[in-house]
């Protein structure tokens, strides 16, 4: 693979101007982006609606810890597998069929509010966040195809912030929905964001690599040999490793509706308290990638030395956060904890990209979420079963911030040593 030297830094101007030159120019990864943009928003919309509704029907954590279960764990066991698919069939074909399926089994939760059927929410959750596990591998194997290596930090900063915003404004807007129009408004507007996803999707002109066809051998094989290249590259599995190790502090997810209803309640269900959280989590993470590349740059070594420290502040915010006396301070250091962890979520993605050739790509990167699924399900577990025993959610903030120092102090030594898998094959820098 051809690449940057590990000290290279790419020169253009970093500016807001640069980001919108680029999506006007690439039209390809500009409708990948579009399809992105909706059915995020639609996913917070029902992410806060569901929230809600649990917290009002059940007096137990772990019924919340429960669902986030199934939005992670299923992915996790999914993803391996769907890594396969990405490199053995046409990515953007699995992207729509996803999208497609996801908005029927959306459709369903439309039952739940009915007596006696919130249980329905946990299969259709599972259902469909094993599609997404299909979705992602495919959308991260794509983007190098389809944007310039130079510009794979920006098109990786332009998503994050996507995500990052997205979460914001459906977190605010979808509280908003909740309260004034209940939670079946929400559930629709789900629905059709992934149709919408869908139709953008479609329109990507994605030239398939010849090496993404049926094969001869089993899925099995290509599965096995998916993991025998990571073992074999040190460096490409530190990157994959990242989003494991940030995962622990994945009981936030828990945490966060937690501290809304008990804390600093507002609103019907606390669903306008949630939405805040969810718009300080989707500033802290749009803002910190933009921030980071404006004034450290684009090169390798840069990206690779931000990661630990950028873990470290992740860590700081949850800290805090314990010792917060009112809801707005809550809100800023839930912000700053985010900034940190989206540097270290969208570096180690584009390190990841630059340094996975195609071929493997879709199940590297199918690796990468399974063990951040994993991750995040362990800490979510906890977090609510730590709950119901009594913890506080002050209690609860302090022990993730101090979980999340561990990894951070990891991988803050093991990315500012020289990669040696750089100076015995030049020709992979990053």
């Amino acid at each position: 693979m051809k690449g940057m030297a590990p000290g290279a830094t790419i020169p253009p101007k970093r500016g807001l101007g640069e980001y919108r030159t680029f999506l006007k120019q690439n039209a390809d990864f500009r409708n990948l982006w579009y399809g992105q943009t909706v059915s995020l928003l639609g996913d917070w919309f029902d992410s806060v609606a569901l929230y809600a509704l649990i917290l009002d029907r059940s007096t137990s954590s772990s019924a919340l810890a429960g669902l986030v279960i199934a939005q992670l764990l299923p992915g996790a066991l999914a993803a391996p597998f769907a890594g396969v698919l990405a490199d053995r069939f046409p990515r953007k074909t699995l992207m729509i069929a996803s999208d497609l399926a996801r908005a029927t089994l959306v459709l369903g939760l439309l039952a739940a509010p009915l007596q006696g059927l919130l249980w329905i929410v946990y299969p259709i959750m599972i259902l469909k966040v094993v599609c997404a596990s299909v979705f992602e591998p495919a959308r991260n194997a794509v983007i190098p195809s389809i944007v310039k290596r130079e510009r794979n930090v920006l098109a990786n900063t332009i998503s994050s912030f996507t995500w990052s915003t997205m979460l914001a404004m459906g977190g605010l807007l979808g509280g908003a929905v909740f309260a004034l129009a209940g939670y079946h408004v929400s559930i629709l507007i789900d629905a059709g964001s992934f149709l919408l996803s869908a139709w953008f999707i479609k329109k990507v002109r994605y030239q398939q690599p010849a090496h993404v066809k049926l094969h001869n051998h089993g899925p099995l094989k290509d599965l096995v040999d998916g993991f025998r290249y990571l073992a074999r590259h040190g460096h490409v599995l530190s990157y994959a490793v990242v989003k494991f190790g940030h995962g622990f502090v994945g009981g936030t997810m828990v945490l966060y509706p937690i501290f809304a209803k008990q804390v600093f309640p507002l609103g019907r269900g606390a669903a306008v308290s949630i939405g805040l959280f969810m718009t300080a989590r989707g500033i802290g993470t749009a803002v910190g990638p933009i921030l980071a590349r404006y004034f450290g740059g684009d090169s390798g070594r840069f990206l690779r030395r931000s990661i630990g420290p950028s873990m470290m502040v992740s860590s700081a915010g949850l800290l805090l956060l314990g010792a917060m006396p009112s809801m707005w301070m809550a809100l800023a250091v839930v912000t700053l904890g985010h900034l940190g962890g989206s540097i270290a979520w969208v570096f180690s993605t584009v390190l990841l990209q630059l340094a996975s050739p195609d071929e493997f790509r879709g199940r590297v990167f199918a690796a990468e979420l399974a063990l951040f699924t994993l991750a995040m399900a362990v800490s979510v577990f906890i977090t609510g079963l730590l709950e119901d025993a009594g913890w506080t959610p002050r209690q609860l903030a302090y022990l993730l911030g101090l979980t999340g120092l561990l990894p951070a102090m990891f991988f803050y030594w093991v990315m500012r040593r020289p990669s040696h898998e750089d100076e015995e094959h030049p020709a992979t820098r990053v």
